[in-house]
């Protein structure tokens, strides 16, 4: 067992350089795809199609403690693993639906969890550590960040 914070044992990742890899590689096949030089037009649909979810994968991942996003910083990684416990099986469920299933918003993870008969306290205590309306880099919005991005 050591001392050191979950922060500063995790494996550091960077927002700013997976988002380019992610859009470089988009803009790369658009480009092969097409036979031409996209980068307005793969700029814009990347970030209209994807980067709002893309971004949102890492802020759950980044609060869950699975992965450490550089710009997201120390004080929001793993906050579901630090003071009250939650049940481990309910967190990645809720994480899965925020994670996976094309965004979906805390209403709707509320109405998932009561079709299930799930212990709806937990599952709003969850969602109000995640904070997924929150999702902020630094004090920036995300789409500041883009702007950053693709500059």
């Amino acid at each position: 067992m050591t001392d050191r914070a979950p922060q500063e044992q995790a494996e550091k990742h960077s927002i700013m350089y997976h988002a380019a890899a992610d859009y470089a590689a988009k803009k790369h096949l658009d480009w092969e795809r097409l036979s031409y030089n996209v980068d307005q037009t793969v700029s814009e649909d990347w970030r209209r199609r994807f980067w709002r979810l893309w971004f949102r994968y890492r802020w759950v991942e980044h609060v869950i403690g699975e992965k450490f996003w550089i710009e997201m910083g120390p004080e929001r990684f793993g906050i579901l693993k630090q003071g009250r416990q939650h049940n481990p099986v309910l967190v990645s469920r809720v994480a899965d639906r925020l994670m996976y299933d094309a965004g979906l918003e805390n209403l709707n993870i509320i109405l998932w969890a009561s079709d299930w008969g799930l212990d709806l306290d937990e599952v709003v205590a969850i969602l109000k550590r995640i904070n997924i309306n929150d999702v902020r880099v630094n004090g920036q919005s995300i789409e500041r960040l883009w702007g950053r991005l693709i500059s």
